[in-house]
């Protein structure tokens, strides 16, 4: 791996693959949101076998060997020319490392639709980043539409955390908080820690093939999720999980990280952060409907109804970018 020890700020030469294709964008971004839209419901469905931090191991060196194996047989030019900052990916590592423990640990709390739309928030403070660290964002962010979308999507997320009855499927590990309380909590979180996580590789991927940069990210993800949950997991749950079941196990984690974040990656590159991060937001649409098929979540009226604004914000934010 050729390195370079610049800033994660520092801004390498730009490269054709840093060109911007609407289009490439849009489809890039659509794949990544169907992949991320049935993970919810697999790790939902895998807490009766593992505790947070071991799911999170298991799914995530799946991703790593994967990603390996892409690279050793059609990438590996690309890897010998890469030029990726070793700061940028610790960086990018304790973003997602931290985002992978908050997320997964919620939905041992919640259901799948309440934590994906509940993590949707992210707009706000994926907004107010790109506004201070990417000029190329702040057209966008300046427009009034796009904040009314922005104002429409938070009350949305605020009717769906009013209106959900509750009930946890666990209970808080903290005393004073209910189960439901805590894993919004942690959505809340997370929401904050994914566009930091969403800058960072945005910026470090400038000028390089983003599977490479997410294979190195993957990588060291895997490394500190391993240290954890040796620190505080049981790595021998994996021995009391039926085969297919564990097929399954790594099978989420090829799509939910090699697939999902290489697209996302692309996606950012074409779209920026602001665009991508408000795209996403329709994601709980077929979450929903995957969770109703498998799980039988059933959203309450108010939650329902507190959808639609979300995604209205959404779509009134992304409709058409500035000149």
């Amino acid at each position: 791996m050729t390195t370079n020890t610049a800033a994660v700020g520092d801004t390498p030469a730009e490269t054709p693959l840093d060109s911007p294709h609407p289009l490439h964008g849009w489809l890039t971004l659509g794949g990544a949101m169907l992949c991320w839209a049935l993970v919810p419901v697999l790790v939902k469905y895998f807490t009766q076998y593992f505790a947070p931090v071991e799911q999170n191991f298991f799914r995530y060196i799946s991703s790593t060997i994967f990603l390996w194996l892409v690279v050793a047989i059609f990438l590996r030019d690309k890897l010998r020319a890469s030029t990726v900052s070793k700061k940028g990916i610790l960086l990018a590592t304790v973003f997602n490392t931290m985002y992978q423990m908050t997320w997964v640990s919620a939905i041992y709390f919640l259901m799948p639709t309440q934590t994906h739309l509940i993590l949707k928030i992210n707009v706000v403070f994926g907004a107010l980043l790109a506004f201070i660290f990417e000029p190329e964002e702040r057209p966008l962010i300046r427009l009034p539409r796009f904040w009314i979308g922005v104002l429409f999507s938070l009350a949305g997320a605020c009717g769906l955390i009013l209106g959900g009855t509750g009930k946890s499927d666990a209970p808080a590990p903290t005393g004073g908080l209910s189960g439901y309380a805590f894993g919004v909590g942690l959505c809340i979180l997370g929401a904050i820690i994914w566009p930091s996580y969403s800058l960072t590789v945005k910026r470090i991927s400038r000028g390089q093939h983003p599977v490479i940069v997410f294979t190195w990210i993957s990588t060291a993800t895997t490394l500190a999720l391993l240290a954890i949950t040796l620190l505080v997991g049981d790595i021998t749950s994996i021995l009391r999980v039926p085969p297919p079941m564990l097929a399954l196990v790594f099978a989420s984690g090829v799509m939910a990280m090699a697939v999902a974040h290489a697209l996302f990656m692309i996606a950012l590159r074409h779209l920026g952060v602001a665009l991508c991060l408000l795209g996403l937001l329709v994601s709980p649409v077929f979450t929903y409907a995957f969770s109703y098929l498998m799980l039988r979540e059933e959203l309450t009226p108010l939650q329902a109804l507190s959808v639609l604004p979300l995604l209205g914000g959404c779509a009134l934010a992304v409709l058409r970018r500035p000149k």
